[in-house]
């Protein structure tokens, strides 16, 4: 008896219709249970479960073939793609509570959760893989994210590709009792498109944490939406090197083959199985690695060349009538297989020659479909030659003089456009989506007679659906020649090429969507209030610190920093060395205002020189709003000394016209106080106020780009100085600081060069603003010659 294969693409609910009409002829050839292994990938693993499942049914009579086909055929009609969009939001809010309570998240509250729901409620149920029969044996091919290999759940347990160094792969069996049959078939369609990659944990599949980490799953697809490449390894390395023996599997070496003919004349691959199984044996015994050679790069085939006249008489008599080239054919089904039928309803690459592909998303989904078409065609390209896999393509036509049941071959083009969806599909498409199959596996098996014999059925397919609605309009009474039923056919077929999205989120049959509805609504009816509400909240704000900015140059300067970032240089004045500096008398002016700006978001403690050329350091504005005041004796000139940390540092006064003039002085310090940065100067700003009239206000400016440390004169903490000139009505300071962490600061004072004098006071206001990005205090009429020190809190190091 032939030994036979069989292979489901994927291709969502249409590859499951039209493999199901190639299932159909194969039962009705009554070659069905020939099949002893069947690979199913992604829609394919929809058909294939559900086969595996109900074989006896499916191999039974008519009726009880037509009664369980009706369990599929009725779930391809409950739309679950959009069933799923329906119930999503709900699960993310029960996912949230979830979350909100700290416990774990819930892998059936995810869009593939939901899947996975939908396969045990309407086809499935609670269905272990070790329930299935052991005949025939089935794969259920995934794509492992995590580990980037192809995987296979099955009867005996879920199998991983594992990858070794030196193009060798190991193959692992893990023992996989509590792995559920919608489990499998969900992390074998979860399309990467729609659904997210199914997270499967050791205690999901029942296996040990040491067996099996956590793992990340997607549609086998994206590895081969053929499913062909796993007939390469089912007969060696699953059935038999990979059979548990105490350990979680066995590893198989992959070594090439040089392109030397061997003394048959070939390459040294078309092969057959007696001899291989006796090598497994002594393997199994000997507990030694079992080697499977490899032709330049594909995949594992198996032992040495034999005789001809040695094979099997299955293989011998499958050889019969072919020509040289088959016989030598390098791809030889693997085993004893007399014959592997890849049937292939997977979604060909469409071009865009009038769309331009942009955005982020768009490339990438772009860039998948490039990427999964090209490994469709190198699959194609390696087995299509092969006289050993037969393809039953969805873009077969089947032309009316081969057989005259079969549709039209304007509808049968019309199918490869059919999209590939899990949404519902139309008795139309059911109906000419199983035909088609049924017709194609037909063609294909009356092409090996030697194989599937001579007496195949001939009449017309079988139909799901007996019974369709006309589709011809009933008033054409006007038209004077009406279109005719196949034409109205495969206009009905070529608007399936278009996703449905918005025409079937609703139905009215769910009860659902009378929840679902008035969210939506709701939505739709809040978002845009709650848009309008901020826009203009924000529009007020922005109103609002314009009118502070106008009215107030300082706290304009800060939304300016806050908005734009860090100031990075400051153009430093000239400065002249002088032997002495003058007193400073500010008994002529009135200090109406004095506000300082501190900015340390790019400040560093030891800079380095390129730091310095990009503007790493501490930037400081100071504001005065000075008034001229009559009396005698009082100098014109208005001048601010002070003696900074470290001489490394840039000045510049914004009041031109006032005549700036930058001086220093170079002064000496205790030996016990003297630092690494150099000698100490003090140095003064002087501005000449002679031709501002008396009684006149003028706004005094000062950048200040300050590199060093920020320390205080009696301690080693780091701290932010504010010195006090004269008379002041009103002192302010901000801080601008990249890290967050102060919430609170400290203020002291002390009597400018006394700092002994320092003691703590209570700031008029203190405030932190943008999460602590901004803090800072106001003084009221703060006392005269006085330097204030800020010390930010709550672990902040400036």
């Amino acid at each position: 008896m032939p030994k036979l294969g069989l292979a489901l693409s994927g291709g969502g609910f249409r590859a499951t219709l039209y493999h199901l009409g190639v299932v159909r002829f194969l039962r009705d050839a009554g070659r069905l249970r020939d099949f002893t292994h069947i690979t199913a990938v992604s829609g394919g693993s929809i058909l294939a479960a559900h086969l595996v499942l109900n074989w006896e049914s499916y191999n039974g009579t008519p009726e009880e073939f037509d009664k369980v086909a009706k369990e599929l055929i009725d779930f391809v009609q409950v739309d679950v793609r959009n069933r799923i969009v329906r119930r999503y939001p709900f699960a993310v809010m029960k996912q949230l509570l979830r979350r909100i309570g700290r416990r774990s998240p819930d892998r059936r509250l995810t869009r593939s959760g939901l899947l996975e729901y939908y396969y045990e409620k309407f086809l499935y149920g609670d269905t272990c893989l070790y329930q299935l029969p052991e005949h025939p044996e089935l794969h259920l091919l995934s794509t492992n994210l995590s580990e980037g290999c192809l995987c296979s759940f099955t009867r005996s347990g879920l199998i991983m590709q594992r990858r070794l160094p030196g193009d060798r792969a190991q193959f692992e069996r893990i023992q996989a009792g509590l792995a559920t049959l919608p489990l499998a078939v969900t992390a074998s369609s979860a399309f990467a498109g729609f659904f997210p990659p199914v997270t499967i944990r050791s205690s999901d599949i029942g296996a040990t944490e040491a067996a099996f980490s956590t793992q990340a799953f997607t549609d086998g697809g994206v590895f081969d939406n053929l499913g062909i490449r796993a007939f390469q390894f089912i007969e060696r390395c699953w059935s038999e090197a990979c059979r548990p023996t105490g350990a979680l599997g066995r590893e198989i070496e992959v070594e090439k083959l040089d392109d030397a003919p061997d003394a048959t004349g070939r390459n040294g691959h078309a092969r057959n199985r007696e001899p291989s199984r006796e090598v497994d044996r002594e393997s199994d015994r000997d507990r030694s690695p079992v080697v499977v050679r490899e032709r330049d790069g594909s995949d594992a085939s198996d032992g040495p060349d034999i005789p001809s006249d040695r094979e099997p008489e299955g293989v011998r008599e499958a050889r019969e009538g072919e020509d040289l080239e088959a016989a030598s054919d390098p791809l030889r089904p693997i085993g004893d297989f007399d014959s592997i039928i890849a049937s292939d309803a997977g979604g060909k690459i469409t071009v865009h020659r009038d769309t331009i592909i942009g955005g982020m998303i768009q490339t990438a989904l772009r860039a998948s479909d490039i990427l999964m078409d090209r490994v469709w065609q190198l699959e194609k390209e390696n087995f299509g030659s092969s006289s050993g896999f037969l393809f039953a393509s969805i873009d077969r036509v089947v032309e009316e003089d081969e057989d005259p049941y079969a549709p039209s071959p304007v509808v049968q083009r019309q199918l490869l456009r059919i999209r590939t969806d899990l949404d519902r599909f139309s008795p139309v498409e059911i109906r000419s989506l199983i035909k088609h199959g049924y017709c194609v596996a037909r063609q294909v098996c009356r092409s090996r007679p030697q194989v599937f014999g001579d007496d195949l059925p001939d009449g017309d397919p079988w139909d799901p659906i007996p019974r369709l609605p006309p589709l011809l309009p009933k008033l054409t009474y006007w038209m004077r020649r009406p279109p005719s039923e196949k034409t109205l056919l495969a206009r009905e077929l070529q608007r399936s090429a278009f996703r449905r999205v918005w025409s079937t989120l609703l139905d009215w049959r769910d009860g659902m969507t009378y929840l679902f509805l008035p969210m939506v609504i709701g939505l739709l009816l809040i978002l845009p209030y709650v848009g309008y509400r901020s826009f203009m909240g924000v529009r007020t704000d922005r109103q609002a610190l314009r009118v502070i900015a106008e009215s107030d140059p300082d706290e304009a300067k800060l939304l300016e920093l806050v908005k734009n970032g860090p100031i990075s240089s400051v153009e430093a004045m000239p400065y002249r060395e002088v032997k002495r500096l003058e007193t400073p008398d500010y008994r002529g002016f009135a200090f109406l205002k004095d506000g300082h700006i501190v900015d340390v978001r790019r400040w560093s403690t030891e800079p380095s020189a390129w730091e310095k050329v990009r503007g790493v350091g501490a930037y400081q504005y100071r504001h005065f709003l000075v008034r001229r005041v009559a009396i005698d004796g009082a100098d014109s000139h208005l001048r601010f000394q002070f003696t900074p940390r470290s001489s490394d540092f840039s000045l510049r006064c914004l009041n031109t016209t006032l005549n700036p003039v930058l001086k220093r002085i170079r002064i000496a310090v205790p030996a016990e106080t003297e630092t690494s940065d150099g000698p100490s100067y003090r140095w003064e700003l002087d501005l000449d106020l002679s031709m501002v009239p008396v009684g006149r206000t003028v706004d005094v400016v000062v950048e200040h780009l300050f590199w060093g440390k920020l320390q205080g004169p009696s301690s080693g903490d780091q701290v932010l100085p504010h010195a006090i000139y004269g008379e002041t009505k009103l002192a302010t300071m901000w801080i601008l600081q990249a890290r967050r962490s102060a919430s609170k600061l400290q203020v002291s004072a002390y009597r400018t060069g006394q700092p002994w004098t320092r003691h703590s006071v209570w700031p008029t206001r203190a405030f932190v603003a943008l999460g602590g990005a901004v803090i800072g205090w106001q003084i009221i009429e703060p006392e005269a010659d006085t330097t204030y020190e800020t010390h930010p809190l709550e672990d902040l190091v400036l």
